[in-house]
């Protein structure tokens, strides 16, 4: 639906893994942010030497006007070989210069690297580290964090912690403090030793994942996976369970519950499942839904969601609105029934619908008054309901992830009674215009 690229890699992950808990199915997924810190860490460090002993010993002799190998093997008392080998390897260096190896002599190079090896001390030095309260490793740093201002334009799931989760100075090991920056690859802080740990300044980030939530088929029982990069990471998924942060994510609201009411009001307005073709959607199918009823529709289509977002309503999405409208479609859309919903909603999307309302009197865009479920009706042919809100599920941070399923009617009677239902309540005086404001 979108030409966002996260959108179609979670759906994507979210179809190959639906199968992946036995006595279990995918009811919902979602972008989250698992929570990490950056430290930056006061720590007394000593440096490498820039030369190995021998080599130091040598370059300080030539230094000294010590230039001839018999001189240098009775006064540093080597091995003859190890001195012959060491000489040999300073020269390649360029340390030393000479075309006799019995007459050898400093070079610039050489009184440089023989000063820095002088200079060698202990010293306080800031590192940066990664660490990860759920597992409780310190890593080395890497760059896609997200800052928290990141995660909530982005309306993913924030993971909170509790304050035993957060970490401090003393939990720290200089040896994983360590083994991190050394980790890192750059020359500078793999030639050092971490001695000792003083202070620790920490900032909390986020890494990007994807939430799979899955519900037991016979009973209300929840499983959350994590999935970093394509790879579910099961210490995540038990480290969250363990901590009492899944429910924080997932919704106890049973998703089985709703799907049973809807079905149920379905038989009460004599809708046949036989000859309705009531069709149950699974998650990852719901964005193309709505691409679905913009190619369907003929004559009229109805959406309903609680807010409109930029990342849904993008150039692609808008362009097919735009077709949809100038084909003849009369398009009616209602937004903004939940609380806060205009705070969450993207000013220039709802800007985008207005100038397109302006051009085109064909499409009608009001925002609602009361809570309604998330509604898509394309013509009189199909009509889908769901918690899914097809113009905003990538922009409530604030949202668990829920059963978002949807359950879609082909009655053609059914459907067109709802249509009227509709396209009366959004073009009733009582609902508000759109606000973008």
């Amino acid at each position: 639906m979108s030409a966002d690229p996260f959108l179609r890699t979670n759906a994507g992950i979210a179809e190959a893994r639906a199968d992946s808990h036995p006595g279990y199915r995918l009811v919902s997924f979602g972008e989250v942010g698992i929570p990490l810190f950056e430290l930056r860490v006061i720590a007394e460090v000593l440096d490498h030497k820039p030369v190995d002993p021998f080599a130091e010993f040598i370059l300080r002799a030539v230094s000294t006007q010590v230039t001839d190998l018999p001189t240098m093997e009775r006064l540093l008392g080597l091995d003859r070989r190890v001195l012959e080998s060491t000489v040999v390897a300073l020269i390649a260096g360029d340390l030393l210069s000479g075309t006799d190896q019995q007459e050898v002599e400093i070079t610039p190079f050489g009184e440089d690297t023989l000063e820095k090896a002088k200079q060698i001390q202990i010293r306080a030095a800031q590192l940066r580290v990664t660490f990860d309260p759920l597992t409780k490793e310190v890593l080395e740093p890497f760059g896609d964090y997200l800052s928290p201002k990141q995660l909530r334009e982005g309306g993913m799931r924030e993971v909170g912690l509790p304050a035993e989760l957060l970490p401090e100075l003393h939990q720290l090991e200089v040896g994983q403090v360590e083994r991190a920056i050394k980790g890192v690859g750059s020359g500078r802080e793999q030639a050092r030793d971490v001695l000792a740990l003083r202070s620790m300044r920490r900032f909390r980030v986020y890494r990007h994942a994807v939430g799979l939530v899955f519900q037991a088929k016979e009973a209300k029982d929840l499983v959350l996976d994590v999935v970093f990069d394509g790879t579910v990471s099961e210490r995540h998924s038990l480290a969250l369970a363990e901590h009492g942060l899944r429910d924080k994510i997932v919704s106890g609201q049973a998703g089985r519950d709703r799907i049973g009411d809807r079905l149920r009001g379905l038989q009460r307005a004599k809708v046949k499942p036989s000859s309705a073709k009531i069709e149950t959607l699974p998650p990852w199918k719901l964005p193309d839904r709505l691409t679905q009823a913009m190619a369907q529709s003929r004559e009229r289509l109805i959406v309903t969601s609680p807010g409109l977002q930029a990342k849904v309503l993008d150039g692609e999405l808008m362009d097919k609105l735009r077709r949809c409208v100038k084909n003849g479609v009369s398009v009616h859309i209602g937004w903004g029934y939940e609380e806060g919903a205009l705070k969450r909603s993207d000013p220039g999307a709802l800007k985008a619908l207005d100038d397109l309302a302006r051009e085109s009197p064909n499409l009608n865009v009001r925002r609602l008054n009361r809570k309604v479920d998330n509604v898509l009706i394309c013509d009189g042919r199909w009509m889908s309901v769901s918690d899914f809100p097809w113009l905003s599920f990538e922009g409530d941070a604030g949202r668990a992830l829920l059963d978002e399923r949807a359950l879609t009617v082909s009655d053609t009677n059914y459907v067109d009674a709802k249509a009227e239902e509709w396209t009366s309540r959004l073009t009733a005086r009582n609902q508000a215009p759109i606000d973008y404001s």
